[in-house]
């Protein structure tokens, strides 16, 4: 009913513009009502200056200095042993490998690729490579060498930074060993430990190229600068803020946007990061209990995941999960049903519906909390835009259309990827 109360409105709208000039072509007529021209003000109306200036790499020594002696990352193997580093390692280990890199000729937007699996030297690899100021390239070890191949050809990487050989195919003229005698004995030993002296890191700086397949198959680098990270990691802190006492989940893999948010956005408030064996991010029994055995509150999934996860677990799922506070989903569309399940299973847990991409990362959020949360059937809304965002949905000719009518999604924001 409402929806074709709208429709006779817009088309009143169309008849009084043609009546009052006739000569106009039909393509120029704004069809949007006086309501829906505010809606689209109101809901972008999100420009927001960030709270502070300081670079990624800025607020995590910051944070060191703070909690040096507190957990920053525990890796999980398969077999269930672990490796643990205080934020003062860290800090420490990243130093010595950022200092590594400028003496082999890393600087400004240097690109320097990272092949690597969920381990502390991953973070040890990511947070030297900004130190340093350069370019991280992140490129799953899980991927065919025939890809690897493919990303290695086009990002063109200065340096390579891999925990085991890849062979002869990546043809670079630096690799650097994060395990072994190189990172435990060798250059990266003897390198200081203290942290380096640097400049305000610019916000159109390039801080990491990804690699998506997109639809196409082929490899395609999307350049993210810093600006994006800052903006997506404080509108996150915003809405969602950390308690003292939070555990990050570090699960995906680094090939998908969402794993620098995974490695970031605890880290730098403070929250140590559990990262868990492929093995175990496949196998729904052993992904409960490393939630359970490390107390982890946040973690990203894509809602069929969650599902599966959920339905695995059935009535053991409030026991199993009983440490998570809040869960986000993305990568794509969330069914109602799923909702259903998490406040059937999970009542206390706050569940995010985030919608973006590669090229902008987060784009709108939607949160859904407590049994009042009306889901209805379907799929759930992609909500508000972040801060800094602003979303039009527009038709062919790039007018913005009406409330329930298609067309595309664009997207307005100082987050975009370089070339945007």
């Amino acid at each position: 009913e409402q929806t074709i109360a709208r429709m006779v409105e817009h088309h009143q709208l169309v008849l009084e513009a043609l009546v009052s000039s006739p000569e106009r072509a039909l393509s120029s007529v704004e069809v949007l009502t006086a309501e829906e021209q505010a809606l689209y003000a109101q809901v972008n109306r999100t420009a927001q200056a960030l709270p502070d200036t300081r670079s990624v790499v800025q607020i995590f020594e910051e944070q060191a200095a703070r909690t040096p002696d507190a957990v920053a990352c525990i890796g999980v193997t398969a077999g269930g042993g672990e490796q643990r580093l205080t934020f003062g390692q860290l800090d420490a280990r990243s130093n010595q490998l950022a200092r590594h890199l400028q003496q082999l000729g890393a600087l400004a937007e240097t690109r320097v690729a990272l092949l690597c699996d969920r381990s502390p030297e991953l973070l040890v690899g990511l947070l030297g490579i900004l130190k340093a100021g350069g370019c991280y390239v992140p490129i799953d070890p899980q991927y065919p060498a025939s890809y690897v191949e493919r990303i290695a050809r086009d990002a063109e990487p200065a340096l390579v930074l891999s925990k085991r050989a890849l062979g002869a195919s990546l043809k670079v003229d630096v690799w650097v060993d994060l395990e072994g005698g190189e990172f435990a004995e060798g250059a990266l030993a003897g390198a200081s430990a203290e942290r380096l002296e640097r400049g305000a890191v610019a916000a159109a700086q390039l801080a990491c190229l990804m690699y998506t397949s997109g639809s196409t198959g082929r490899p395609k680098g999307v350049m993210v600068p810093h600006a994006q990270l800052l903006n997506w990691l404080h509108a996150g802190w915003s809405r969602a803020p950390f308690g003292s006492d939070e555990v990050m989940l570090q699960k995906t893999s680094v090939a998908f946007a969402v794993s620098l948010k995974e490695l970031l956005s605890g880290l730098l408030r403070g929250a140590p990061q559990v990262l868990v064996a492929d093995a175990t991010v496949k196998d729904s029994e052993a992904l409960a209990r490393s939630i359970e055995r490390w107390g982890v509150s946040r973690m990203h999934l894509v809602p069929s995941h969650l599902q599966a996860l959920l339905e695995s677990l059935g009535g053991r799922a409030r026991e199993a999960l009983g440490s998570l506070r809040v869960v986000v989903t993305a990568g794509e569309a969330l069914p109602s049903g799923v909702v259903r399940q998490v406040r059937e299973q999970l009542p206390w847990v706050t569940l995010w519906n985030n919608y973006g991409c590669t090229e902008l990362n987060d784009v709108t959020y939607h949160r859904l909390e407590g049994a009042e949360s009306e889901v209805g059937t379907g799929f759930v809304p992609i909500g508000q835009p972040i801060a800094n965002t602003e979303v039009y949905v527009l038709d062919d000719e790039l007018r913005r259309v009406p409330l329930g009518v298609m067309g595309e999604l664009y997207v307005s924001s100082v987050g975009c990827a370089r070339g945007y």
